[in-house]
């Protein structure tokens, strides 16, 4: 089982959301929340997430994902 913590950068310790109970393999829950993305930051708009950390069963980090940051201009 799996559980996703959307976090902030530089602030993974303090999640905006957590959800929990994905039985599906890691590289499904990648992808689906990567799609879902978007729809978070727009859900949370005074705190977006930048990206989420999976966790398996014991709490061992097994996947991170953080959004491209943007070229400065």
């Amino acid at each position: 089982m799996f559980s996703v913590h959307w976090v902030a950068r530089d602030k993974e310790t303090e999640p905006v959301l957590i959800e929990e109970g994905f039985l599906t393999s890691l590289d499904k829950v990648a992808s689906a929340c990567k799609r879902r993305i978007s729809v978070l930051r727009s859900d949370n708009p005074g705190a977006p997430p930048d990206g989420f950390i999976v966790l398996d069963s014991d709490g061992t980090v097994v996947h991170r994902w953080f959004e491209p940051l943007e070229p400065s201009a």
